[in-house]
């Protein structure tokens, strides 16, 4: 059965210090020295509600990947069921 329902995915970059061409330190300096799992923490608490999934696409390790699983425990889909991690 095909399924309609639009799902919202942001990238975990985006959360960053967003450094560019013309800001070389990032519009968010403050997000700077702030390590993945507290990122993770941050966004989940943010946008639970509005994301279905998040995209790693570099930042999860073998040493980090039980603290991120563990930050996003508390972030479900609107209909209850389990965030989609996608990683690159």
């Amino acid at each position: 059965m095909e399924s309609n329902e639009v799902k919202n995915s942001v990238g975990i970059w985006a959360f960053g210090p967003n450094a560019t061409r013309f800001v070389p330190a990032g519009y968010h300096p403050e997000a700077v020295n702030e390590d993945m799992v507290t990122r993770t923490h941050r966004v989940v608490n943010g946008l639970a509600d509005v994301v279905d999934g998040l995209e790693y696409p570099g930042e999860i390790n073998e040493e980090n990947v039980e603290a991120i699983k563990a930050a996003l425990t508390s972030m479900l889909t609107p209909a209850g069921g389990p965030l989609t991690m996608i990683i690159w």
